[in-house]
């Protein structure tokens, strides 16, 4: 019997169909994480700039606010906040201060984090310790109030011989991300809440309160890593600047606090963040409002959340829950002022708290930090200080 060439090869290539779609079958199932791919935006780097305290430009500012804490391991407490022109908008900068004797004097402008191009502005910049000590200096960057994408950027801070050195400004994402990124106990998986806003028409898959992970020994410098993760359920009506946040419970599970024009919201995950609970309003302490906020873990295990316990930004006050959440016995009055706002917090290695928030942007000016420890929160202790950082 001859051999026939033409039908050989087309039952191969039926073989060979049939396998290829059974691999993608099998490959469907599992999720394919989405690393996130630069655009034009990401080729336009900010500026950085050290040692600039005696810069007219970045001295007499006409509104500052919106600050972020974190403590190195050699005892300095560092603030950033951003400035710039005369209220939100292009020609915002971010400026970094650090003080060596817990915070009664202060060096000013040691980083400045400038836009490349006049119609440029960065904001919401954030301040991370990672659990091996290294500093991070997180900021958003968009074309004029807001882009509709704006950009993640980092740079990672050390200090050599008391020389402050800032590595290269790296783009991570989409969005904006204003608070703290968390470690998960038990893996090497790193959580960041990063957030597209809503102010202008944009699809759902691209704009929403996103969590991002990567895993934390490439985080560092490596953000190729970073995936996008999930996308927090919040209802469009009710969305805002997200300016979420997240915490993990002793459980496991992960608490989710979220920004609304309705207040606060919260939600749980049971699987590290690949989905969410439907949010609910938070009203276990009464009114909250539609304002940045900030929750961690402590050292202790306990707890802390500081907001304004207010239908308003006055009242900013910090709790403490001892149950994982599900009570808030503990507080204290930080300050009863109007336009008293966006508390952020770390936690020095000594166990002190350092919390930084801002009153009145744009008359006062002021950049406040508070230092008081778990034990004066146990006890009601209220002789703690005000620290203007500046105005």
């Amino acid at each position: 019997m001859k051999f026939n060439w033409l039908i050989a090869c087309k039952i191969f290539c039926m073989f060979f169909l049939a396998f290829v779609t059974a691999c993608k079958k099998d490959s469907s199932s599992q999720p394919v994480p989405i690393a996130p791919i630069p655009d034009e935006s990401a080729s336009i780097v900010p500026q950085i700039l050290l040692n600039q305290e005696n810069n007219q430009i970045y001295v007499n500012r006409k509104w500052q606010g919106i600050p972020s804490v974190e403590s190195s391991i050699d005892g300095r407490i560092l603030v950033t906040w951003y400035s710039g022109g005369g209220g939100e908008g292009p020609g915002n900068y971010a400026t970094v201060s650090s003080s060596k004797d817990h915070g009664l004097t202060w060096k000013k402008n040691i980083i400045i984090v400038a836009p490349a191009k006049n119609n440029y502005r960065i904001f919401d910049p954030g301040l991370w310790k990672d659990p091996h000590g290294n500093l991070h200096l997180f900021w958003a960057q968009s074309q004029s109030h807001w882009d509709n994408k704006g950009g993640v950027w980092n740079a990672n801070i050390t200090f050599v011989n008391d020389t402050i050195v800032c590595s290269a400004p790296k783009w991570i994402t989409d969005g904006v991300m204003l608070n703290k990124p968390i470690v998960l106990k038990n893996t090497q998986q790193a959580l960041y809440p990063i957030s597209v806003w809503p102010f202008q028409p944009v699809s759902l898959d691209k704009s929403g309160a996103f969590i991002y992970s990567a895993e934390y020994q490439r985080s560092i410098n490596d953000y190729a890593a970073f995936t996008k993760k999930s996308r927090l359920p919040l209802n469009e009506k009710i969305r805002t600047a997200d300016e979420h946040q997240v915490a993990q419970l002793k459980d496991g599970r992960l608490l989710a606090f979220i920004r609304t024009n309705q207040g606060i919201y919260f939600c749980y995950s049971k699987d590290e963040g690949k989905s969410w609970s439907e949010p609910e309003q938070f009203k276990q302490l009464g009114a909250t409002t539609s304002s940045r906020f900030h929750i961690q873990r402590l050292g202790s295990g306990n707890l802390l959340l500081v907001m304004n316990s207010s239908n308003s930004r006055d009242n900013l006050t910090v709790f403490l829950s001892t149950d994982d959440g599900k009570t808030w016995p503990h507080r204290l009055l930080l300050d009863a002022r109007s336009n008293t706002s966006y508390p952020d917090a770390c936690q020095e290695k000594d166990g002190m708290i350092d919390i930084v928030y801002d009153r009145n942007r744009a008359s006062d000016k002021e950049i406040l930090l508070v230092r008081i420890h778990e034990k004066d929160l146990l006890a009601n202790n209220n002789l703690f200080k005000r620290i203007i950082v500046d105005k």
